[in-house]
């Protein structure tokens, strides 16, 4: 997966990437299966499988917190990895433990190379 650095730079150049566009405005919008609205997401940082990182850079990032059902955050244009645990608290005041998994390994790492980005994350409630 650091092949894709060079590939990044490439593109970099190729789009006419200048030193300040480097980064990308990351949104991610937490969904559950059923179309509850989430009025809190609690992301347990201390497993090892919960992680928001760069596959080229291996830099980590830390989760932000739920905001008008969004989590917004800086990022390092690249390709990440993405997993979490956690506990999902609805509007209604009902918690379900959740978890993300769609982009947890490099092979399915996602793109983020725009200037913009917003991730849908369906959930998986756990029983």
């Amino acid at each position: 997966m650091k092949n894709f650095l060079p590939l990044i730079l490439a593109l970099c150049l190729l789009s006419g990437c200048s030193r300040e566009n480097i980064w990308c405005q990351l949104v991610l919008v937490p969904q559950m299966p059923e179309g509850e609205e989430l009025a809190s997401l609690t992301i347990d940082s201390s497993l090892q499988g919960n992680f928001l990182r760069n596959v080229n850079t291996l830099e980590s990032y830390s989760y932000p917190a739920l905001m008008g059902g969004r989590m917004r955050l800086t990022v390092l244009k690249g390709f990440y990895a993405l997993s979490f645990d956690g506990v999902a608290e609805l509007t209604d005041g009902r918690e379900r433990k959740v978890r993300f998994t769609a982009y947890s390994t490099e092979a399915n790492a996602v793109s983020l190379v725009e200037d913009e980005c917003t991730l849908t994350l369906p959930l998986i409630v756990l029983k």
